[in-house]
Order: C-alpha cells, then structure tokens, then sequence
C-alpha cells in the first residue's frame, strides 16, 4: 500500500503553520518532531477504535515486525469502517491546533 496518512508536501506544511521562512535545520528538526507526534495521534486513533480481538491482533502484529507499522495500520483501517476518516479528522484537527497557537504566538 503507497498511501499514507501524512503525505504533504514539507514546504507547504511549514508555511501553512507560518514557520517556512526558518533556516533548513530547524525546519529538519521541526519536522521530525511534527512526524512523530502525529505519528502517534495516528497510532492512539487506531488502537482507540479497535475491538479487543482487533486490538489483540494487531499488538501481535506489531510485536512480530514493528517496522511495519505503517502498514499494519493501513491494513486494519481498511477493516474497521470510518476508522480511515477518524484518522484524518484527528490529523487535520491537530494541525488546526498547531496554527492556531501559531496564530495566537503573532
């Protein structure tokens, strides 16, 4: 599966949050951080609506190839209705809060 949940472009991301003018290695660290968070908004998404069998499953999963993650967690989505969306709400409305705060910072 090529999809993934946070595609975008690195450029346009900064400078919707109003930070794309910073010098590239801030922008390097400042992105790994926003990865990793959302990252985890992802994974807490999924585990939050799984069953306990479908949960159960998937700690399986994940404790046989932990590289995968990614991949387990596009597999399980395509499984549990709505989940894909509740995703992408829980991304988008994260982002909404970081350039809010970048707001209320100017």
């Amino acid at each position: 599966m090529n999809k993934k949940f946070i595609d975008f472009n690195p450029d346009v991301l900064l400078k919707d949050l109003g930070i794309g003018d910073m010098p590239d290695e801030d922008k390097e660290e400042v992105l790994g951080t926003l990865m990793a968070y959302m990252q985890n908004v992802i994974f807490e998404t999924v585990v939050s609506n799984l069953s306990d069998e479908q949960l159960r499953e998937f700690k399986e999963s994940v404790d046989k190839q932990p590289e995968d993650l990614e991949e387990k967690i596009m597999k399980i989505t395509a499984n549990v209705p709505g989940l894909s969306e509740k995703i992408e709400q829980a991304v988008a409305s994260e982002l909404a809060s970081f350039k809010a705060a970048r707001a209320h910072l100017n």
